[in-house]
Order: C-alpha cells, then sequence, then structure tokens
C-alpha cells in the first residue's frame, strides 16, 4: 500500500539535523528510509510526490477491481434542493 500513495521524501537541512541530532544521542539503529514501522530513526515515506502533488488513500482505487468494491459513505445531509421541470 505505502509504495502506491507514500513517496520517498526530499529531507531538508532541519530534517537532517534533527536526524543526526538523534543519531548523536543514541537513539540508534539508523535505519535510512524506509516504509517499515521500528524502532530507531528513519526517513519515512510522505504523501506527497516530487512534484508537490498530494496522493491519498483514494488513489488506491484504480488498482481495485470495481466488481469485488463496495464503497461505505458517511455523510450528514444539511440541505436537499428539488428542482421540478
Amino acid at each position: 500500500v505505502e509504495e502506491k500513495v507514500a513517496n520517498r521524501p526530499i529531507v531538508g537541512q532541519w530534517q537532517t539535523a534533527v536526524h543526526d541530532a538523534l543519531i548523536d544521542v543514541g537513539v540508534v539503529p539508523d535505519n535510512g528510509f524506509t516504509y517499515d514501522h521500528i524502532s530507531g530513526t528513519k526517513i519515512g515515506g510522505s504523501i506527497f510526490d516530487n512534484k508537490g502533488n498530494r496522493h491519498t488513500a483514494a488513489d488506491l482505487l484504480e488498482y481495485g477491481n470495481p466488481q469485488k468494491l463496495t464503497v461505505l459513505l458517511r455523510a450528514t445531509v444539511h440541505k436537499v434542493s428539488f428542482y421540478t421541470q
């Protein structure tokens, strides 16, 4: 799932500084880039791609089988409009 909606982020200077500081004070191991939920430091995925476009779980719908897909919707209706001709 992560590979479809998460991307490797561009790590800025302040993120690198925080990462290096955590390593210096003993938050180990340094796991590098990973989607895994593990102890230590890591660079996790971002829902923004390298062009700045946001990807959500809705992007996974293109990989689904429409014949086996059930969509559940929870909504509150504030106004119902009826139009007649």
